[in-house]
C-alpha cells in the first residue's frame, strides 16, 4: 500500500502543479478540464489520464464528441410562475438539480440531497432540470432552468457558440479545448440566466449542492463579483471516494464548505489544498444512518464500466481461488444514473453467469455480510463500511481507484496482489458521520448562513 500511496502523491502533485501553471492564463475553477473526475468520463477524466499514462487516441475521440455535444445545450430557459415577482425579497437561494420524481401533484418541490422541501418559502431555489421535466403549477419560490425545445440538437446553436469562444478565447489549440466543450457551454448558458436574475434579487446567501463542477464555480464568480458580501455555503452531500483530485481546492471565493466526516475534512486539508477555517464538519443531510442490510450483500456496479473485460477476468480470477460456502448470496446494484444503460445490463448478466459457473462458492448461510465494487470506490463503498459491511474491490486503476489508510486513516485496506482489495472500518462516524434525525436541514445547514 505504500507503493500505492506514494504514486497517489505524485499523482496529486501532478493536478496542482498543473492548476498552478494553467492559473497564470486561466481561472481553473471554470475549466472543464480540471474538474478531473476519476470515476466518470468528462473533459477533466480524460485531462487527468494524460498527465499520467500515454491517453492521447482515446482522449482525442473523446473530445471530438464532445465538442459536437455543445449542439445539445442549446434553448436553455428559466421556468417561474407567471406572476414571479421580480422584485423578490428573499435573501436565501439553494441551487440544485431537479427531475420529475421531485415534484408532487401541486408543484412542490422536495429536494433529496437537502432533504428538505420548497414549502419553507424562507428560500428562493435554482433548480437545473435533469429531465427537462417542467410542472404544470411551478411555485412562486421556484425557478428552473431546462431546454425549451423538444429539438435534441441544434446545429445553429453549436455553429454559433463555437464561433463565439474562437473570438473570446483567443490563445491557440491547448486553450481552444478548455472551453470548446458541452460543460463549457452548458456553463456559460447557466450563468447567463443566473446573472440575469441575480440583478433582480437581493440576496445575502447562496447555498450549493456542490460538486465543484464549471457552472457551480462560475455562478460562484459571477456572485461575488456582483456583490462580494454574499455568502456562499456548499454542501458535498456524499460520502468521500479515493483520491477526489476533483476537489482540488480552486474557487476562493467559497465561505464555507460543509462536509460529513473528519476524515473528509482532513483529507480536503492535508491534501487538497483547502484551508481548513473553510470547512464545517456536521452530520449528513441527505443520508440517515444505514442498516448493514441496505449495503450488505450487493455487487455495486459502477457509474462508468471503462474496462469490462479486465474486471470479468479479475473477479473469475478471484472466484476461482474462493473456498466453498465462504461468500454470503449476492444482489446487484447499477449505479443510478445508468440504470437503463444497455452497458450495465450486459456487464450485469456476465457477472450473473460467472456467479453462477461458481455457484458453490455462496452460501445462504454466511453470516459475514460483504459487498463487492467494480471500477472507482465511490461513496457507496465508505457508505457500506460504515453499515458494518466489508467490501472486495476490483479496482480499474489502482492508483485512481483505490482507498489507502494514510490518506483515509480510519478504512482497513488488504492488497491482494493488486488484483483485487478488501476494506473494513475502523472506526465508525469519522469517515462519514451519520445520525438520524428530523429536520437536519435547519438545525446544521441553515445555522451556517
Amino acid at each position: 500500500m505504500d507503493k500505492i500511496f506514494l504514486n497517489q502523491i505524485k499523482i496529486l502533485k501532478k493536478v496542482k502543479n498543473y492548476n498552478k501553471l494553467l492559473s497564470k492564463d486561466i481561472d481553473p475553477s471554470l475549466s472543464p478540464l480540471t474538474y478531473m473526475t476519476a470515476w466518470a468520463e468528462t473533459p477533466g477524466y480524460y485531462k487527468l489520464n494524460s498527465l499520467i499514462h500515454n491517453f492521447k487516441i482515446r482522449s482525442y475521440i473523446f473530445f471530438l464528441k464532445d465538442i459536437f455535444l455543445i449542439s445539445f445545450h442549446h434553448s436553455l430557459k428559466a421556468f417561474k410562475k407567471k406572476n414571479f415577482s421580480e422584485d423578490n425579497k428573499t435573501k436565501n437561494l439553494i441551487v440544485s438539480y431537479c427531475e420529475k420524481k421531485n415534484f408532487d401533484k401541486n408543484g412542490n418541490f422536495y429536494d433529496y440531497y437537502f432533504n428538505t422541501s420548497s414549502k419553507n418559502n424562507k428560500y428562493l431555489w435554482l433548480l437545473i432540470s435533469l429531465d427537462n421535466y417542467i410542472p404544470v403549477n411551478i411555485k412562486e419560490n421556484l425557478i428552473i432552468i431546462s431546454k425549451d425545445s423538444s429539438i435534441k440538437y441544434n446545429f445553429y446553436f453549436f455553429i454559433k457558440s463555437l464561433i463565439k469562444i474562437v473570438l473570446k478565447k483567443k490563445g491557440g489549440i491547448t486553450k481552444f479545448f478548455h472551453w470548446a466543450n458541452s460543460s463549457y457551454v452548458f456553463s456559460s448558458e447557466v450563468t447567463k440566466i443566473f446573472d440575469s436574475l441575480l440583478k433582480k434579487l437581493s440576496l445575502k446567501n447562496i447555498i450549493i449542492n456542490y460538486e465543484s463542477v464549471p457552472f457551480q464555480n462560475s455562478i460562484i464568480n459571477k456572485a461575488k463579483k456582483f456583490n462580494k458580501d454574499i455568502k456562499i455555503i456548499c454542501y458535498l452531500h456524499c460520502a468521500g471516494w479515493p483520491l477526489q483530485t476533483d476537489l482540488l481546492f480552486r474557487n476562493k471565493k467559497i465561505d464555507k464548505l460543509l462536509v460529513s466526516g473528519i476524515d473528509q475534512k482532513r483529507k480536503l486539508v492535508k491534501y487538497l489544498n483547502w484551508p481548513s477555517k473553510k470547512i464545517i464538519n456536521i452530520p449528513s443531510i441527505r443520508f440517515e444512518k444505514n442498516k448493514k442490510t441496505q449495503f450488505g450483500g450487493k455487487i455495486f456496479i459502477p457509474y462508468n464500466i471503462f474496462d469490462e473485460k479486465t474486471f470479468l477476468v479479475k473477479f473469475e480470477n478471484f472466484l476461482k481461488i474462493t473456498k466453498e460456502k465462504s461468500l454470503n448470496k449476492l444482489g446487484y446494484s447499477i449505479h443510478p444514473l445508468n440504470k437503463k444503460s444497455l452497458k450495465h445490463k450486459k456487464f450485469k448478466s456476465k457477472i450473473q453467469s460467472l456467479i453462477y459457473l461458481y455457484k458453490n462458492r455462496f452460501s445462504s448461510f454466511t453470516k459475514r455480510k460483504t459487498s463487492i465494487i467494480f471500477g472507482s470506490a465511490t461513496g457507496v463503498c465508505i457508505q457500506a463500511l460504515e453499515s458494518g459491511v466489508d467490501i472486495i474491490h476490483f479496482p480499474g486503476d489502482i492508483n485512481l481507484d483505490v482507498f489507502n489508510n494514510k490518506m483515509w486513516p480510519n478504512i482497513k485496506t488488504k492488497n491482494f496482489n493488486n488484483k483485487f482489495f478488501m476494506y473494513s472500518i475502523k472506526k465508525f462516524n469519522k469517515t462519514f458521520w451519520t445520525i438520524n434525525q428530523k429536520n437536519k436541514f435547519e438545525k446544521y445547514l441553515a445555522c451556517n448562513l
